[in-house]
């Protein structure tokens, strides 16, 4: 995909999503392509964020900011975060695909996950910020704009109706959230971070 072309649809994703969605709607969809030009580039520029924020700014023990990591552990925290970030669209599609059908929608994991791919932007961009602390409030703002972008992917691309379309995200940013957990907990049991 040609550099310009992968930013104007990033901005018109943000800008105007319902025409984005259609566009989007009306395309041949590959995991492959989804793979290579979103949720591995925004996972190692996440990863590269978080890696850079743990050398610099959180190094040590702080009475208002509490725990900080230690700078040697920033390479791997960093490459942790590029699992989850990459990990993160494939448990949520996975979750809108098992839900698809409850709401009679499309249910093919390669359309849920371009739903979960695409409506992820705001956060991936938020995300490529929090190398400094306070930058976790345009995260959050990011994560409403996300829920939103979700919503309308919903409708327009897996076909949930308009009335159901917030329920189907909610539900399914529920369960999704419950699967990252318990991949988080996991992990951390295995000695990841």
């Amino acid at each position: 995909m040609p550099a310009a072309s992968y930013a104007k649809r990033l901005m018109l994703m943000l800008r105007s999503p319902r025409p984005m969605w259609r566009v989007i709607a009306a395309e041949n969809r590959s995991g492959f392509r989804l793979f290579v030009f979103f949720i591995l580039p925004f996972s190692l520029a996440a990863g590269a964020a978080v890696a850079v924020g743990v050398s610099t700014f959180n190094r040590e023990w702080n009475e208002d900011l509490g725990y900080g990591a230690r700078a040697v552990d920033a390479v791997p925290i960093g490459m942790v975060t590029v699992i989850f970030t990459a990990f993160s669209p494939y448990a949520l599609a996975w979750v809108f695909q098992r839900m698809a059908g409850l709401y009679k929608a499309r249910f093919d994991f390669v359309t849920a996950l371009t739903v979960a791919v695409y409506g992820t932007i705001p956060i991936w961009l938020a995300g490529t910020t929090l190398f400094f602390m306070p930058m976790v409030v345009p995260g959050l703002l990011a994560f409403v704009y996300s829920c939103v972008l979700y919503s309308i992917g919903a409708e327009e691309v897996l076909g949930v109706t308009r009335k159901e379309a917030p329920e189907f995200v909610a539900i399914s940013l529920l369960f999704s959230a419950i699967i990252l957990s318990i991949a988080g907990m996991l992990a951390a049991s295995t000695g990841l971070y």
